[in-house]
This record gives structure tokens, sequence and C-alpha cells, in this order.
């Protein structure tokens, strides 16, 4: 049936739209790991206590915000949303010259960022379920989800320039990443005036069925197939929060305990992660349409297993003391973490029906978020009390491991208790 609606030609704009909010979005979670080194030196607090209240407090407050987005796009639609929280995130940008001047500015600044940054975040599965075809949601998914990597990308690039160019001034390498909410809200607002007159086909057929999406909803909680998701989500996204957190620090940080590249060269080295990410959402979206036939768990296995086995080899010796090899390693889990995502987004919007995609996916996300934040502060807390990154770095390997036991599963279990309910024009 979604082949045959007429969805609006305005929602390639929308997209990318969309895919700028991912850059901000994951400039939003990288900002602090290239000056964590300096931000812990300036103010006289450890690098973990940095990470924590930089990071993991972010994340845990990025998470329910997250969960709580479902219903402020529920009530007021994706596109006024998107509108009110982009020009809330770059008003508190345009204060940051007056939060980085003390530790606790630090922290009220990156709280208010995760906030106002989760309806942001969670914009994909509405904008994916409404504006797209069934047929299209899929490379609509892996093109927005490439956004994030490259926001981060971006943002070490900046950081790692303006870092060079003001003698390590990690305050006018922050601020200068104002200018990406900044495009944000030119683009929510041009989309918000092409799109003024735009009829989506959805809506109406959403609206009478609402009454047994909720229905097929509660049937689906009963099922074993979103938990099995939720969980993997949860893994990966403990998996890419806990490296995105620790690897620049790990590589700036003098030695032993660092690699002691300094705050500007980790900015670049770190990219190859994100380099590695942007490469995984590209190959993902072709390896599961073309090569599986949109099976995933080939891809969710071997993704895990060979980000386990990297993140094993980041403190060994002939890895690090192999400038070329450790250049592979960053790559490797940059590229596995993010097969990881695309595959998991690309199930959510294909296997789980139109009605409930989008709350599938923001309980996975908002789950994940919040799990991956614990995950950024338990190893918070080992860099602290063990002053090396040997035993964060295992934990993560460990929780990649285990990640493998949900992905052998995902596709062998029902969907809902009840799968007559499935049996809806609103399932396609």
């Amino acid at each position: 049936m979604g082949a045959t609606l007429n969805y609006p030609k305005a929602r390639w704009f929308v997209l990318i739209t969309a895919f700028a909010c991912y850059v901000a979005v994951g400039s939003f979670i990288i900002m602090l790991s290239p000056i964590i080194g300096s931000i812990s030196q300036e103010f006289g607090r450890t690098p973990g206590e940095v990470s924590f209240y930089g990071m993991g407090l972010f994340g845990i407050v990025n998470a329910i915000s997250v969960i709580c987005s479902g219903f402020l796009y529920d009530k007021f639609g994706i596109k006024r949303i998107l509108l009110v929280f982009s020009i809330g995130v770059l008003i508190i940008a345009l204060f940051l010259p007056i939060f980085l001047q003390s530790m606790n500015g630090v922290i009220v600044f990156r709280v208010l960022l995760g906030i106002l940054g989760g309806p942001i975040a969670a914009c994909l599965a509405p904008l994916g379920a409404s504006w797209f075809p069934p047929q299209e949601r899929g490379r609509a998914g892996g093109i927005v989800s490439a956004a994030l990597p490259v926001g981060i990308t971006l943002s070490l690039l900046i950081m790692g320039f303006r870092l060079g160019a003001t003698q390590g001034n990690w305050r006018a390498a922050l601020e200068t990443l104002t200018i990406i909410p900044a495009i944000v809200v030119v683009l929510v607002v041009i989309m918000l005036i092409t799109t003024r007159k735009t009829e989506l086909p959805v809506e109406e057929r959403d609206a009478a069925l609402e009454g047994h999406n909720k229905q097929l909803f509660i049937s689906i909680l009963k099922g074993p197939m979103i938990w099995l998701t939720i969980l993997a989500y949860v893994f990966y996204m403990l998996c890419m929060n806990a490296m995105t957190d620790m690897t620049p620090g790990y590589i700036a940080i003098d030695p032993p305990m660092g690699l002691g590249y300094g705050s500007e060269m980790s900015s670049f080295v770190s990219m190859l992660t994100s380099i590695g990410n942007i490469c995984g959402a590209v190959v993902t979206g072709f390896l599961v349409d073309k090569l599986f036939k949109g099976r995933v768990r080939p891809l969710l296995v071997a993704a895990f297993i060979i980000q386990a086995i990297c993140i094993f080899l980041i403190r060994a010796p002939f890895v690090t003391d192999t400038r070329p090899l450790m250049m592979v390693v960053l790559f490797l889990i940059g590229f596995t973490i993010t097969v990881t995502a695309c595959s998991l987004t690309t199930f959510i919007m294909l296997k789980f029906p139109l009605g409930v995609n989008g709350r599938v996916f923001s309980f996975s996300m908002g789950a994940g978020l919040l799990m991956g934040s614990v995950g950024v502060s338990i190893c918070a807390a080992m860099l602290h009390f063990s002053n090396t990154y040997t035993l964060p770095f295992l934990f993560v390997a460990i929780v990649a491991i285990v990640a493998i036991v949900p992905s052998v599963l995902i596709e062998k279990v029902k969907m809902a208790k009840d799968e007559t309910l499935l049996d809806t024009p609103n399932t396609m």
C-alpha cells in the first residue's frame, strides 16, 4: 500500500534538514572529548570526573529527553518540535563564553544541551515513517544515520584546526562549533516555509487506526522481538558512547595513562573512527538491501565480534607502538559501531509496523542512550579509580561480546503476542 501513496517531493529537503540535525547531534556528543585533558588541568579535576560530568551526565539527561520526545512529536508534530528545540540549542550555544568560565558552568551547559538536544536526536523514526514510503525508509534511515559520524568528524576537524590556530585555546575551539546549530535553525525555517502546505498521506490513515495501533503496540510489548531489539540497541549505544567518550582522551593524555598525542593531534587521529562510522553507514545499506535481502543478523553478529577484538587490541603494546596499526584499529571500531547502528535502525523501520514504528524506535533509542550513559559513567569511574584506560576498554569489549546473543536471536522470534493484529494495511 505504501508504494501506491503519493509522497511529496519535498521529503528530500526534509531529509537534508534531518541530516543536518543529526550532524548537530554528533557534534553534541563529541565536543568535549578532545579537550577533556585541558579542562581537567584548568579546573583541577581528574579526567574521570570531567568525563562523568561532561559526557556521562549529558547522556543521562539526553536519554530522558529522547524518551519524552515521543509524546511531544505525537502532540505537536515534527516540524514545530524541531524548530523550537533547534532554536533553544542555538540560544544556549550563544551563551557559551559565560558557561565556560567554570566547571559548574560546563556542567550546566551540558545538562541544558542534553535536554534541548533530545527531541532533535529522536526525529529519525517519526520523520521516516511520515515522509517516506516503506521502500525508501531504509535508505532514508541510512542517510540520516551517516550524519551522526559526519557531525563527529566535522566537529573534530573544527576543534583540531581551532586548537592549532589558537595555541590550544579550548574555549575558542568550542565556541566555533556554534556555527552548526545556527545552520540547523536556518534549514528548519526553510523546511517549514517550503512544506507549509504539504499534506502527508499517512497522517489520515494513522489517525483512523490509532486505536488499533495502541492495541498492536501493547501486543508487541508482550512479544520477545522488541525486547531483543532494545537490548541490542542498548549494547550498541553503550559501546558507541563509551568509545566516543574515551578514545580522544586516551589518544591525547600523556603516558602512561594515554598515548600522549596531545589535544590537537587527538582530534585528527580520532577522525579515523568517524571516517569508519561514515563508511559503515554507506556500506550497511547496500549490504542489507542487496546481499542479505533485508536480513541484519549476519551483519550484527560479525560487527560485534570484530568490534570486541579491536577494543581488546587498542591497549596492546604491538598496536600502540605501531601508529599505522592503531589507525586501522580505530577505523574498524568506528566502522563496526555504525554497522550495528544502521542494521538496527533498518531492522526497526522495515520489520515493525508503520503505526508503532516510531514508538519502538523511541523506546530503543531512549533505553540505549540511558544505558549508554550509564556505561560512560561506569567507564569514567573505572578510569578515575584505576588511573588507567585498561579496565574501561576491557569492560566495553565484554559488552560487545555479550551483544552477540540478542543479535543471533533477533530475527528468530515472534514480533507480537497476537500476530493477527499485524494483518492490517498499516503494517506496510
